[in-house]
């Protein structure tokens, strides 16, 4: 472990970054959600951590930061993100699980910009993070709430209208076919009702069609009744049926997950990712995977379209959507270009780590 003299002194900028780091204490001190630190160029030590009631305040220099500070099941994603602000000298920047000063896990959001000496080199960083656990919660707790209304709603459509509709139908089918059996000779009027009992049927067919469709349409209701393996395999064999594309469900291992609320979200997942392959990669192959390992589940949805640009601004609500669902249930997801020709959007869910409550 390092001492306090082995710390670099500032440049001239570095000091100018020193006098805006005391403004920022400053300013947060009347904050016990903020956290401040400063850290190594290679983020293996921290020098200096101003925890607030999140982290114990610390002045002395120590390189288990990351073992003390954040769960394992996070670790790998905050060191990737981490290599990734180094090697382009950019500002760091991610929400993810940490552990608080009761051993809790909570939210937070950590910026951390590195400062330069004059020759370009990082010299530290200067962070701040923000505990974000309550928006987390109340953002979770929307959803839910809107997942239960669309399950009722579809309870609704199914104990209600859908039964009226099949009976509306049953009843015109039986005039239907009590008018084609009328006797011969009849006048061309019976005609006339014979064609509009069809027409009667055959729209109340339609509408029965539509509101089960919508009633099915509830994520929540498909996984009670189905599981998050046999929804997945009925979105790829509904995108298998559209023109000019094959879509195929692996699950070698197939096992029940319990968690609805997760389940649904990845679900949403695969269904958004398979909708932007359709939309925007003009595929001819897309497979979906699930793998459930002993510590983690991993979703993935690979095309064999026109691929992604990781670099090119997002387009839409698709993968903004599917990055906030995958950080709501704990989850890592990646986007990458496959080099023979396509996308993978990859999902991973520590099955060891849960959102705290």
């Amino acid at each position: 472990m390092s001492n306090r003299s082995d710390i670099p002194e500032p440049n001239k900028s570095a000091r100018r970054l020193g006098t805006r780091e005391e403004r920022v204490r400053a300013l947060t001190s009347a904050d016990s959600g903020v956290v401040v630190y400063r850290i190594s160029p290679d983020w293996s030590e921290m020098w200096q951590l101003d925890g607030g009631e999140f982290n114990p305040d610390s002045s002395i220099p120590t390189r288990v930061w990351l073992e003390t500070s954040i769960p394992p099941e996070e670790q790998p994603r905050i060191l990737a993100t981490i290599r990734r602000a180094i090697d382009a000298k950019r500002v760091f920047e991610l929400e993810h699980l940490a552990i608080r000063i009761d051993g809790t896990l909570g939210w937070t959001r950590s910026q951390a910009v590195p400062i330069l000496n004059e020759q370009s080199e990082i010299v530290e960083w200067l962070g701040a993070a923000t505990d974000i656990t309550r928006r987390k919660q109340l953002q979770r707790d929307v959803l839910v709430a809107t997942e239960e209304e669309l399950r009722r709603i579809g309870r609704d459509l199914r104990d209600g209208a859908q039964q009226e509709l099949a009976g509306l139908e049953m009843l015109a089918r039986t005039l239907f076919e009590s008018l084609t059996s009328a006797a011969a000779g009849s006048c061309l009027e019976i005609d006339k009702h014979r064609a509009m009992a069809w027409k009667v049927v055959a729209g109340i067919d339609r509408a029965h069609r539509a509101v089960q469709l919508l009633s099915n349409g509830s994520v929540t209701v498909q996984l009670e009744q189905q599981g998050l393996v046999l929804a997945l395999q009925k979105l790829a064999f509904r995108t298998d049926e559209v023109d000019g594309i094959t879509c195929a469900f692996k699950c070698e291992q197939p096992r029940d997950f319990a968690d609805i609320w997760m389940a649904a979200h990845l679900f949403r997942i695969a269904q958004a990712a398979v909708d932007n392959a359709l939309r925007h990669a003009h595929p001819e192959h897309i497979l979906i995977a699930l793998d459930c390992g002993d510590s983690d589940l991993t979703l993935q949805v690979a095309d064999d379209g026109d691929g992604f640009d990781p670099m090119a601004p997002s387009e839409g609500t698709g993968l903004p959507t599917m990055l906030y669902r995958a950080g709501l249930i704990g989850a890592s997801l990646t986007v990458t270009r496959v080099e023979t020709g396509g996308t993978l959007v990859t999902c991973t869910l520590p099955l060891s780590g849960r959102l705290p409550p």
